[in-house]
């Protein structure tokens, strides 16, 4: 899992944005269960190699427990 802190802005200027801003989920924070493959300025990611194929969504709903712990960290443990 990863955590999505706000989104990415476009790059301003860039002609090729398709390549360098990958999709991103709606909003400012979520959980990501994946990260999208980014090209560079002169290839897009479907051209990289099989590293940097499109996420498969296996229509599954992903289920778990997320724990947070705020207690401040013990000095010595």
């Amino acid at each position: 899992m990863f955590l999505q802190m706000l989104k990415p802005l476009k790059p301003v200027g860039a002609y090729n944005n398709d390549n360098v801003s990958p999709p991103f989920p709606e909003g400012t924070i979520g959980w990501m269960s994946a990260i999208p493959p980014i090209g560079t300025k002169f290839q897009s990611a479907d051209k990289m190699g099989p590293q940097s194929q499109q996420n498969i969504q296996l229509n599954a709903p992903v289920t778990g427990t997320l724990w947070f712990d705020f207690r401040p960290e013990l000095k010595g443990y």
